[in-house]
């Protein structure tokens, strides 16, 4: 996922996209929040004047760990680089694939990128729980208990008003906090804020780093990001993170550590007697499904523990205190248990038809004014197969699409291809969302043009990229599900807004377990249940058999995997070549470059078939419809009798090239 949102400083708070943010050197002081908000952020600040106390969604691209002396580099630098070595031999994080810089001031910076975590996600507690995940590590680096960061960072915060452990300052995982940018200055020392390899961290003395300070320096990450793997035991301590429960860690330290451990009881502590019980009860009410008189039953034995016990009276009004204050979130767990229950009445089905039929649907086009008719010019809820022999441009197609309906109808669409790098993904979308420049395709003008000026191009394209705004979330993740496109889309929605569209270029390459027929009916039924589910358009993108052939205008019965692909889709498109017969022989067919046929099949609704000719641009890669009819093209039956005619021209009135 692109997580834009951030908050860039210079001088006051401005809140930027990611893309907007000035990366170039300069000598003011310039920073970048550790964490970036969701879009709702601006609504807050246009309220507030200030990001202090937004109530959205964090995301987060770096655990960061600041190690900081005030008094002494030397030991910060020696710190640096001990913990390096600590995350390989402790957590097997190789020295490479850490962002190292130093500061610029007194100390250095390492962190570690979100995809070792296998993705940090998008939390409304984001900061408490890196602030957990930070201790966890040093935790494992250092091999000490919690209990021992707490004391030694409590009696730094006494010295010098942070909670410092060994050099690192655990005070700064907070929503706001915020780091220079790179190769900003820091006016206080002169020098910059750079990035370092782990060898030059390594190797190079304090003063040296000094030097290469004080100017800015090209930097780039050691390691691709989007290539690093999650690594196992950092999972686990997100995890971790993710399950630590303030509310009974809280509960411990009331307790004086007399409980067991997170989640469990304890005696009531002298002066609290009630607030202790209280909180217990509601626990009880939300962990499980023990009745009232149950809850009761438990509670009186853990309130004859405390020295004195309450009476039993008063555990009793306790406990309908907290059945009565979690009403709210057991209903909330009795809507979800609806929500999945797989038999409904009829009024619950006509409540959703009623609300189809007079909720104004989304505008979507799906190349062709006779398809977009047949399908109400709606297409939310529905699954689309694009088909077809590689060659036949239903890649193109499936890009033209999401760009068409990005461009004209503003949409929002995710473009999944987990079969196309990156590289190859960006030039297919400049030439089909972008005009031609030069007379040239805008792939290959940016190409020259980058080679030449690489910093004023992405500077021009800042601007011409509000084409698409961020209605074009791309992702290359492969093996994926159902069920993580759907953790993807709520992030998007998190992040942009609604997503109208998800295409998914590459059914072979989705992960799960079985065969590959077993994979393939597996995921298109669980991806319609998605697109119902989320009102979703879903474009799914099928590859075909060796028996199928490039000419071939329905290829549906050759698709790759199980039959029940199209079974569990709304309608597909046959993607085709048209053949040439003036460049053709019968042993080297060749096709029209600026024609192609789709072959449209509305099998779950109106029965609608439509064969239907494109005109495609080669320079622009741009599908639009022809006046052209498919019978003005030679099928390949038609092509071989004309051969065996001796005839090597185009007949009369067939397209000529």
């Amino acid at each position: 996922m692109n997580y834009e949102y951030c908050t860039a400083l210079n001088h006051r708070a401005t809140v930027l996209k990611e893309v907007d943010i000035d990366l170039s050197p300069t000598a003011e002081e310039r920073y970048i929040s550790m964490f970036g908000f969701d879009n709702s952020i601006y609504e807050h600040v246009k309220l507030t004047k200030t990001v202090s106390g937004f109530k959205g969604n964090y995301f987060c691209k770096f655990l960061y760990f600041d190690i900081d002396n005030d008094t002494d580099q030397q030991k910060s630098l020696d710190m640096a680089r001990n913990l390096c070595l600590l995350l390989y031999n402790m957590l097997n994080v190789h020295p490479n694939d850490l962002f190292i810089s130093f500061s610029g001031g007194k100390g250095f910076h390492v962190g570690l990128h979100q995809n070792l975590f296998g993705g940090l996600g998008i939390r409304k507690d984001m900061a408490d729980r890196i602030n957990v995940l930070a201790v966890r590590v040093l935790m494992e680096c250092f091999e000490v208990t919690m209990d021992h960061i707490e004391e030694v960072a409590a009696e730094s915060y006494k010295r010098c008003s942070k909670r410092i452990f060994n050099e690192m300052d655990l005070s700064i995982y907070n929503p706001n906090r915020i780091f220079r940018l790179m190769n900003s200055k820091n006016h206080k020392g002169g020098l910059y804020k750079i990035g370092l390899t782990y060898n030059e961290l390594n190797t190079l003395t304090l003063d040296e780093i000094r030097e290469l300070a004080k100017q800015p320096r090209p930097f780039r990450l050691t390691f691709n990001p989007s290539a690093l793997m999650p690594n196992e035991d950092l999972c686990g301590l997100w995890k971790y993170a993710l399950d630590f429960d303030f509310n009974d860690y809280k509960n411990k330290n009331i307790a004086q550590g007399k409980s067991a451990a997170f989640g469990g009881f304890y005696a009531p502590s002298q002066g609290s007697r009630n607030n202790d019980l209280f909180k217990q009860a509601a626990m009880l009410f939300d962990r499980s499904t023990l009745s009232e008189e149950h809850i009761v039953q438990l509670l009186d034995l853990i309130n004859r523990s405390a020295q004195p016990p309450l009476p039993f009276s008063e555990v009793e009004q306790i406990v309908r205190s907290a059945f009565k204050k979690t009403l709210p979130n057991r209903a909330a767990k009795q809507q979800e248990i609806k929500s999945e229950a797989g038999a409904e009445n009829f009024q619950d089905w006509f409540s959703e038809w009623a609300d189809y039929y007079t909720t104004e649907p989304t505008p979507t086009t799906c190349l062709f004014d006779e398809i977009n008719a047949d399908q109400e010019f709606n297409f939310q809820g529905r699954v689309g197969a694009f088909i077809g022999k590689g060659g036949t441009r239903k890649s193109y197609g499936a890009l033209n699409v999401v760009s068409q309906n990005i461009i004209s109808y503003d949409a929002r669409a995710i473009y999944s291809s987990m079969e196309m790098g990156k590289v190859e993904m960006i030039n297919r979308t400049l030439d089909v969302s972008f005009p031609p420049e030069n007379g040239m395709a805008p792939s290959v003008f940016y190409r020259s043009w980058v080679k030449e000026d690489k910093e004023g191009l992405k500077q021009r394209m800042k601007e011409a990229a509000k084409r698409l705004s961020d209605g074009l979330v791309l992702s290359n993740v492969s093996k994926m599900t159902a069920e993580r496109y759907y953790q993807d889309l709520q992030r998007t929605k998190e992040l942009y807004g609604p997503v109208q569209i998800l295409a998914i270029d590459g059914l072979s390459m989705m992960g799960g377990k079985g065969s590959e027929n077993e994979r393939f009916e597996q995921h298109t039924a669980e991806l319609k249940d998605l697109a119902n589910q989320e009102n979703l358009f879903i474009i799914l993108i099928c590859h075909t058999t060796k028996d199928a052939k490039p000419y071939m205008r329905d290829v549906s019965e050759y698709v790759r995997g199980s039959g029940k692909i199209l079974d569990n889709c709304d309608f597909f498109l046959s993607f085709s070549n048209l053949i040439d017969p003036g460049r053709s022989t019968a042993e080297n067919i060749e096709y029209y470059k600026n024609f192609g046929h789709i072959k449209y099949y509305n099998k779950r609704g109106t029965g609608l078939t439509l064969n239907k000719v494109y005109n495609f641009c080669g320079l622009t890669k741009e599908m639009t419809k022809s006046n052209a009819s498919p019978m003005d093209f030679m099928e390949y039956e038609a092509f071989l009798k004309h051969i065996k005619k001796g005839k090597t021209s185009s007949p009369s009135g067939f397209p000529q090239v």
